[in-house]
């Protein structure tokens, strides 16, 4: 297990006190869901979901991917893009307090008894979750966080099996259908239309820079063949064809 665990990328205590922390964020969601107002029942559940997310970040990393795990794996801080992802959930809880609010009305209050957009946005959150764990379970030891820019590691191989053969970009698919997902369970309208707008933009830019190096430092021509058989299925995102 000795080359499994680097102490200099993974620190015991700190994973412990990452892991506590989600395990109680669990325990008072749970408990809140059944005796607070039922109005934020919702947003109570998205919470959920989100600790859920962060856990199989985590646990699907070291069990797929031991040697590439750190304890950074939660995803909640410590890597590039968590500031933009913070500021999205809170806007979120924003957006949900607010149109449940007595002092301000929107106009898409007449939606918030709809119970059929939550239970999509649940079946989405769900349907996300699963191909993202799916996507790291495939992947194993080629699986990383970080974008691969140097030389190939010994055991990094070009994926295409499984979820692989359907979706060119799998994890960042998983992660859309789970971001619109939770919109769509908290109705929150502005929030949607905000992420399907930001997402687009940066899974252009984040493809595009990866499949730049997977192209011209790692695969080669065979990734270039990859791509032509495999498509991303992102909405709203376009990749040049040639990178």
């Amino acid at each position: 297990m000795s080359s499994l665990y680097s102490p200099a990328s993974n620190s015991l205590m700190e994973i412990c006190m990452v892991s506590a922390g989600i395990g109680g964020a669990i325990g008072i969601l749970s408990i809140s869901y059944f005796h607070a107002d039922s109005k934020y029942s919702n947003l109570i559940i998205y919470g959920l979901f989100l600790s859920l997310y962060f856990q199989i970040e985590f646990s699907f990393t070291y069990l797929f991917n031991p040697t590439r795990v750190t304890s950074k794996s939660f995803l909640i801080y410590g890597n590039r893009g968590n500031l933009q992802f913070w500021a999205m959930q809170t806007f979120a809880v924003w957006e949900y307090l607010v149109h449940r609010s007595s002092i301000i009305s929107f106009v898409t209050n007449c939606f918030l008894d709809n119970q059929v957009i939550p239970r999509i946005g649940i079946a989405m959150i769900v349907s996300g979750l699963i191909i993202r764990a799916w996507a790291i379970q495939t992947c194993g030891s080629s699986f990383s966080h970080l974008i691969e820019t140097e030389n190939r590691r010994k055991d990094h191989v070009l994926v295409t099996s499984g979820i692989y053969s359907i979706l060119r970009h799998p994890s960042y698919f998983g992660f859309w259908c789970f971001a619109i997902g939770a919109q769509l369970l908290c109705i929150n309208w502005l929030n949607l239309i905000a992420n399907i707008v930001i997402l687009a933009h940066f899974f252009t830019v984040r493809i595009e820079f990866e499949e730049y190096f997977l192209i011209h430092k790692l695969f080669h021509e065979e990734y270039v063949e990859y791509k032509k058989k495999v498509g991303v299925w992102i909405p709203f995102v376009r990749i040049k064809d040639n990178i």
